[in-house]
């Protein structure tokens, strides 16, 4: 299950806009005036990235929605970074992430980082084996030297803790761009 975060700058048509993003998604919430989110499968998050633009233009709702995980401080500062941007638009937040990164706004990258700071090496080592094997459990245990089950722990470990399901493949591809941006930098 993914999460969208959305701002509006219509603090009016919250009926409309609740009931849009409800065709899509379920558990919508307004978080203030302007800032809501609701959970989302990948499959209508597809849907949703494609069929929004002729929607906002018929419905002329403008929203911004950053497809992500549910972390509120996170996909608060994603949001903020695309309504800056890329205002009406709904993006993944890998989008976010490398489009920010490369005009030099590490900003996403150091609130992941602390995130990421509360899950033992173990843990992260399952989650970026897991990446770099392309969601293959088994070779991913293999080449960590674990047993199958042991792996399979430290992965449910790393979901627990994050919220970050990386069998969802947009929070896949966000937390593989996040890993090589954090190897760049660090270098």
């Amino acid at each position: 299950m993914l999460s969208i975060y959305l701002s509006t700058p219509e603090h009016h048509r919250e009926s409309e806009i609740e009931a849009f993003c409800l065709s899509y998604g379920h558990e919508f919430v307004w978080l203030d005036d302007y800032t809501a989110k609701f959970q989302i499968e990948q499959s209508q998050a597809i849907q949703l990235r494609v069929l929004y633009e002729p929607l906002r233009d018929d419905l002329g709702i403008k929203l911004t929605m950053i497809i992500g995980f549910d972390h509120e401080p996170l996909m608060r500062l994603a949001l903020a970074m695309a309504s800056e941007s890329y205002a009406g638009k709904v993006m993944e937040l890998g989008d976010v992430l490398v489009l920010n990164s490369s005009r030099g706004d590490q900003r996403l990258v150091i609130t992941l980082d602390q995130l990421l700071s509360k899950v033992t090496k173990e843990v992260l080592d399952s989650a970026r084996m897991y990446l770099l094997t392309g969601g293959n459990s088994v070779q991913a245990a293999r080449l960590l030297y674990v047993h199958r089950n042991t792996f399979s722990y430290r992965l449910t470990k790393f979901i627990d803790q994050t919220d970050i399901d990386l069998r969802e493949s947009s929070l896949a591809f966000f937390l593989h761009i996040f890993f090589t941006l954090q190897q760049t930098i660090n270098q």
